[in-house]
């Protein structure tokens, strides 16, 4: 089964990918940005936004479209940026509302365990991954001419910014190019030059380059 996001009519779609046929079909809540789906167990989850004033995350059943729970997230249009970004694991679904909000939703019922504002000074979110029991924002912002990349690690179950490191120097080489990614106790990210940063999970230092 194939699962995405048919822009043209703001609809989740399943097909089967060896003839195209059409599975099911389901209307977002709104016409606006939207992540690419997340599969998870037997669900699939969406975020995104009216671009009038609400943001959301839905899951639905991958088998069937039907609609497990709507949660509204912060309403603030604005804050969804380009596209938001969604990451899962076994209880929650974390969702970067691309400038400066993240949201963690519970898988079972869709409430909402926390939302925080975490760097309002962010152009946008690139990246979002969990593991560890970390969540693991990666972004960017420029202050006057200069032009920050930065890792942040939050504590998955609170929200709480555990820690927060600027990626290289002052030069969009230094974007993150990949989801943070979590081996052992360190978490990697690849810069859009082809660098590789990877920093301890614990205490974020730097520990290759």
């Amino acid at each position: 089964m194939f699962i995405g996001i048919d822009l043209g009519t703001s609809s989740l779609k399943a097909l089967q990918p060896a003839t195209g046929q059409l599975l099911w079909s389901q209307p977002l809540l709104g016409v606006g940005r939207c992540s690419a789906p997340a599969l998870a167990g037997s669900a699939v989850y969406v975020a995104n936004s009216d671009e009038v004033n609400q943001n959301w995350l839905s899951a639905y059943d991958q088998a069937t479209g039907q609609v497990l729970w709507h949660a509204p997230l912060t309403p603030s249009a604005p804050n969804f940026g380009p596209e938001p970004l969604v990451a899962v694991d076994s209880q929650r679904v974390y969702v970067a509302m691309t400038f400066d909000h993240v949201a963690a939703v519970n898988r079972s019922d869709g409430s909402i365990a926390w939302q925080i504002v975490t760097d309002n000074r962010w152009s946008e979110m690139t990246d979002v991954s969990v593991g560890s029991g970390k969540v693991f924002i990666s972004g960017n912002y420029i202050f006057g001419s200069d032009w920050v990349s930065t890792l942040m690690a939050l504590d998955a179950a609170t929200g709480n910014v555990v820690w927060s490191k600027r990626i290289g120097s002052s030069d969009p080489q230094y974007d993150v190019y990949t989801a943070p990614m979590v081996v052992g106790g360190k978490v990697y990210v690849v810069t859009a030059g082809g660098q590789l940063y990877g920093y301890d999970i614990a205490s974020g230092a730097l520990v290759s380059s």
